[in-house]
């Protein structure tokens, strides 16, 4: 069996794993699934033997006894790892990777290693660099299991392969499990995946051992399946983000939005505010023109400012009459607010209130469009040219 003794795993100022401990059994299927960041391909290049833990020991155990697998080749020959970011020699072919799993593990099986190429029907003299990204994971997983490994540690072991290829290399993983008591980890970020596949279960989350179980015991306990079960045990764990996601919609159904800024333009039948914000309408209630807030408040109004009926305001000091006056029919015609509905959040004017129309003139003006750019080039007679 591999042990996992008290391992912590720091790069920089960053804690990959945190005192963690578990036991991964001879001849089973061990699922490793957690949180993005939680540590699994930590882990397995530390089970493998490529990093060396900063505190702890990763321990394999057999007839020899106790071997500590860092810098150690007599328990290293019987581990092996698929990692998620694949890596083949540059211009290499699978027959030439395979020499160099023969020179680098005593156990290579080289017609096994033949059989599975021609099940998995790729060409072994073609370089590896043409194959398509499910073909690498192919070519990866052939050349690991001719090594024909105690352990086999697969990091997102069916990650490209098509659904045939998965239950293909599925398959091939219980046959080596039932027939030489091979150990397969399997790290993935799908669950259904190692549902499907894995004895044991295990479940991190930063850097952290949440549990380890076999499947069977944890289906007794996740009547809502295993899925509902791990969400609940992360969100235990502090791994949520309800809340947050609360915080996001309720900024969006802020009533305070801010209003597409149409120069001069005002509301209909309201006075425009003199001085103030450049840009923004005289938005009733908002006194010298000030904008609007919105989740990121602009300059003006200060947080937690409510805006007040206009029939509440007082008579500016510019002498600009408030929305009473434009009830009794006091206030001069101004351009209506272009096809604009009033703001989320605006009381409704009091009843009897009808907005002033714009002028005429302000209605039918065009704009002054600049001349087209062509205008004053002469004109040449290309047919004189050609003769």
């Amino acid at each position: 069996m591999l042990q996992v003794q008290n391992v912590s795993k720091k790069f920089d100022d960053s804690l990959a794993l945190d005192q963690l401990s578990c036991t991964i059994p001879l001849g089973a299927s061990y699922g490793i699934v957690g949180s993005n960041g939680a540590g699994k391909s930590t882990l397995l290049r530390l089970l493998v033997g490529i990093y060396k833990p900063d505190e702890g020991a990763v321990v394999l155990i057999n007839e020899q006894g106790p071997l500590e697998v860092y810098e150690n080749p007599l328990a290293k020959e019987h581990i092996i790892l698929v990692p998620d970011e694949l890596f083949f020699l540059a211009q290499s072919t699978l027959n030439r990777m395979a020499r160099l799993y023969k020179n680098s593990f005593p156990h290579f099986d080289s017609n096994y290693f033949q059989a599975l190429v021609n099940l998995f029907q790729l060409d072994p003299k073609k370089p590896i660099r043409t194959f398509s990204k499910g073909m690498k994971r192919q070519a990866a997983i052939i050349l690991a299991l001719a090594t024909k490994p105690r352990y086999l540690l697969l990091d997102e072991a069916f990650d490209g392969l098509d659904p045939t290829m998965r239950d293909l290399v599925r398959k091939i993983l219980a046959r080596d499990i039932a027939e030489r008591n091979t150990t397969v980890v399997i790290s993935s970020h799908s669950l259904r995946e190692l549902e499907d596949t894995c004895q044991w279960l295990a479940l991190l989350h930063q850097g952290k051992l949440i549990f380890e179980s076999r499947k069977i015991d944890l289906m007794e306990q996740a009547p809502d399946g295993l899925e509902a079960l791990f969400v609940d045990r992360l969100k235990a764990a502090g791994y949520s983000f309800d809340n947050a996601l609360e915080q996001i919609y309720a900024q969006q159904s802020n009533p305070f939005v801010q209003i597409p800024q149409y120069p001069q333009t005002f509301h209909p039948g309201y006075p425009p505010a003199s001085g103030g914000y450049p840009g923004y309408s005289g938005h009733p209630g908002y006194p010298q023109g000030q904008p609007p807030m919105h989740p990121v408040p602009p300059p003006g109004p200060g947080q937690g400012f409510a805006p007040q009926h206009p029939a509440q305001m007082p008579m500016q000091q510019s002498g600009q009459p408030n929305e009473q006056q434009a009830v009794e029919g006091l206030l001069p015609p101004h351009a209506p607010y272009p096809s604009h509905p009033p703001a989320a959040g605006y009381p409704p004017p009091p009843q009897g209130f009808v907005p002033q129309q714009a002028p005429a003139q302000m209605l039918t003006q065009q704009p002054q469009m600049p001349p087209p750019v062509d205008a004053d080039l002469p004109t040449v007679d290309y047919s004189e040219q050609q003769r």
